[in-house]
């Protein structure tokens, strides 16, 4: 890992998963460093959601060392939200507490994720960009150190992903929460990520340390040439657009950028 970042929020030591006698994982060492922003990518079936599954504590079957902050929380691609309970209710599911205080911490919430207008909504009115930062909020509001997201915006458009994206990198910079995040999308994965580790067929094979400075632009050359890397690790003809996710016009990132205040540098 990068030596940036001393401290591990996430610890794995020859982790190996196996189901019904095939081996997912195999002796995977790996850490997640505090305020690193890692993304996990690899064809499908290759082990990336396991992993991050078995980080964030839902499968207790693999076998190794594994040590993980107990304050972590996860965010799926499906939104998992209650139809019956309220948008801020649903926010603090699990949580104790009076209902005032249980309300106020939810408002907390959805006012980093731009949602407070939308908190005595029903889960059924929501769009699907705004039922995800639901459950962004969901997970803020337990104040975690290390957050899991398991590829959470692949059913979304490609406008309503790209304001995800930035919605995330702007939590990320505010709270410099550690982060785990599974994709498909290598521009995202480049757009995002501190260090891309590639999963090949239960194994870490590769690691790329993006070291680009944020905004990050496809255009500059080090962004296309770790993208050439990165495609040609997975297997793919850069030339065959198909096989990479399509994104929205220059002209509408540059304005999302500017709608989310996204043009400036990380804080030193």
């Amino acid at each position: 890992m990068s030596g940036v970042y001393s401290q591990p929020s996430a610890s794995l030591r020859r982790v190996s998963r196996t189901f019904d006698g095939r081996r997912v994982l195999s002796n995977i060492d790996f850490d997640i460093g505090v305020g690193e922003f890692v993304i996990l990518v690899g064809k499908s079936g290759c082990g990336k959601s396991t992993l991050l599954r078995i980080v964030g504590g839902l499968d207790d079957g693999a076998d190794g060392a594994i040590d993980v902050t107990p304050s972590h929380a996860i965010c799926f691609q499906d939104p998992r939200l209650l139809p019956w309970k309220s948008v801020w209710r649903n926010v603090v599911i699990g949580l104790e507490g009076s209902a005032r205080d249980l309300r106020a911490r939810a408002m907390t919430a959805l006012r980093e994720v731009g949602l407070v207008e939308r908190a005595e909504a029903w889960p059924l009115t929501l769009s699907g960009g705004e039922a995800q930062r639901v459950a962004l909020a969901r997970a803020l509001v337990r104040t975690p150190e290390l957050l899991l997201l398991d590829e959470p915006f692949a059913a979304l458009d490609a406008l309503t992903r790209l304001k995800m994206q930035q919605q995330v990198l702007s939590l990320w910079r505010e709270h410099r929460i550690s982060m785990l995040f599974v994709t498909h999308d290598v521009d995202e994965a480049l757009l995002l990520a501190d260090r891309i580790v590639l999963i090949e067929a239960g194994r870490i094979t590769r690691e790329f340390h993006v070291g680009l400075d944020r905004p990050r632009h496809r255009e500059h050359p080090q962004f296309a040439k770790l993208r050439r890397e990165l495609l040609q690790s997975l297997g793919v003809d850069e030339d065959v657009d198909s096989a990479v996710p399509t994104d929205v016009a220059p002209s509408i990132r540059r304005g999302i950028e500017a709608e989310w205040n996204f043009d400036r540098k990380e804080p030193s």
